[in-house]
């Protein structure tokens, strides 16, 4: 059994030969089947109003032209439906012509979406503890062998990072409690020595640095002459501390094992950061900067703290990446403060 589970409706032909030629046929091929049935319901094709998804009947036709290959051609489509009977009947026909013979209609350029190239990024790194032709993206610690020494990649980031920040711009690192917080974002929240007596702090709260690693295709191991951490935060920094202005900056780590509570933790955090940092000293301006998962976990702050937060915040701004600015909607005065 392997599920392919999108996250949206809206995918296309490109999605869906994509996640063919990714995981469909390769593992079709190492199973090596006697058989092939497909169920063959057109849900998925362009016009159903309950799939919502744009497949056309070329596409439909590529992917019967591919299960052709297998089993010495011993198909079955067994037609289950949809829900446009216009959308059936034509992607039906594109299928059955191929069955016949005739090569599948010409596709357009195959441009897969972000949300499928991550979704069969998850794909493979479950059914590659089952198959050979996945090159495998995972590491099962519950397997590995007495004597082995496991460590985050995380842990290794934030200890450089935090090394770093003291040495180039002696950032400290902010003394949490040995409760969740501490156990959570100890080393994570540095700030500028000085922070009490800066007029304008910025508050900084954004993704860890990226890291990108060349890995071998048999083994997931990484070559490390070739893997590296893109850090973009450090022009932010260098440009505010070279202003003469405070910094507090916040190192949002990957979600663990549990991502429900991620952004209340992020909130207690940030909550915390704020009453005993912002508060307590003589800031009189406030720039918050919230990147990637920050701008949500900014917007919960803005919500908590309203009051505090309208009379020393001065502007707001939010570098999203792929997800939407979230709002503020508490109150009608915190919701308008904040849009302007």
């Amino acid at each position: 059994t392997i599920n392919i589970p999108w996250p949206r409706a809206g995918m296309t032909d490109s999605d869906y030969i994509f996640a063919f030629n990714k995981v469909v046929m390769p593992i079709a091929y190492e199973f090596s089947p006697d058989i092939v049935i497909v169920s063959a319901g057109f849900d998925a094709a362009e016009g159903d109003p309950i799939g919502e998804n744009h497949v056309s009947p070329n596409g439909f036709g590529h992917m019967t032209h591919m299960l052709k290959t297998l089993a010495n051609g011993k198909l079955i489509l067994a037609l289950e439906g949809g829900y446009n009977l216009d959308s059936i009947s034509k992607s039906a026909l594109a299928c059955v012509k191929v069955l016949l013979g005739e090569p599948p209609g010409k596709l357009g350029p195959i441009i897969p979406s972000q949300d499928c190239m991550e979704t069969i990024h998850h794909v493979i790194r479950t059914q590659s503890k089952y198959w050979n032709c996945l090159a495998p993206v995972y590491y099962a610690t519950e397997d590995r062998l007495p004597g082995q020494l496991l460590v985050d990649m995380a842990e290794m980031l934030k200890m450089y990072r935090t090394k770093n920040l003291y040495s180039k711009y002696k950032l400290i690192p902010v003394p949490l409690s040995d409760g969740k917080l501490g156990q959570r974002f100890t080393n994570l929240a540095c700030c500028s020595g000085d922070l009490y007596n800066k007029e304008v702090v910025f508050f900084f709260v954004h993704d860890m640095a990226d890291f990108r690693a060349d890995t071998r295709a048999t083994s997931n191991s990484i070559n490390v002459s070739n893997s590296y951490m893109i850090d973009t935060v450090y022009l932010y920094i260098e440009t505010i501390l070279n202003n003469n202005h405070g910094i507090i900056d916040v190192d949002i780590p990957p979600i663990i094992s549990q991502p429900k509570n991620e952004n209340q933790d992020l909130r207690e955090l940030l909550i915390f950061l704020w009453d005993n940092l912002i508060d307590a000293s003589n800031t009189k301006k406030v720039i918050l900067i919230g990147a990637g998962r920050g701008c949500r976990s900014l917007t919960g702050l803005i919500s908590e703290r309203d009051y505090s937060v309208m009379e020393k915040v001065v502007c707001t701004i939010m570098i999203p990446g792929p997800n939407e600015v979230p709002s503020v909607s508490k109150r009608a005065d915190l919701s308008t403060w904040y849009q302007s």
